[in-house]
């Protein structure tokens, strides 16, 4: 059984050519490996940091980080998810105090990490 304290690691396997049989399933297998990476050092990061904050939370803090402060509807495009699970998801965030969203005019808000955000994505 895996230890619960160690990356997961990449199968033995050389990548295959995209024109043998078995390169989709080489190529979903290396996938999987990448994804749980990154779940792994997320679970790690919140566990580290006390902070408890989901993928599509770290996905949304990661490219405000990276991006700077955007309109609400810029990350909703950026990002592939709807206006209203884009807001579901940055009610709680703003009230950890991890981003904030000002409001521009009657209709649109602008997102914008904060420091204590910065850290909870640092190092996923």
């Amino acid at each position: 059984m895996a230890d619960s304290n160690s990356e997961p690691k990449a199968p033995e396997t050389e990548p295959e050519s995209a024109d043998e049989p078995g390169a989709l399933i080489t190529d979903l297998m290396q996938l999987v490996v990448n994804m749980n990476r990154v779940l792994f050092h997320l679970e790690k990061a919140a566990k580290d940091a006390s902070i408890n904050i989901s993928l599509t939370d770290w996905i949304l803090l990661q490219t405000l980080s990276s991006e700077g402060p955007q309109p609400m509807s810029k990350a909703v495009q950026k990002i592939g998810m709807s206006w209203q699970r884009i807001y579901q998801q940055c009610t709680p965030l703003q009230a950890a105090g991890l981003l904030s969203m000002t409001q521009m005019d009657d209709r649109s808000k602008v997102l914008e990490i904060s420091p204590s955000g910065k850290a909870a994505c640092a190092n996923p």
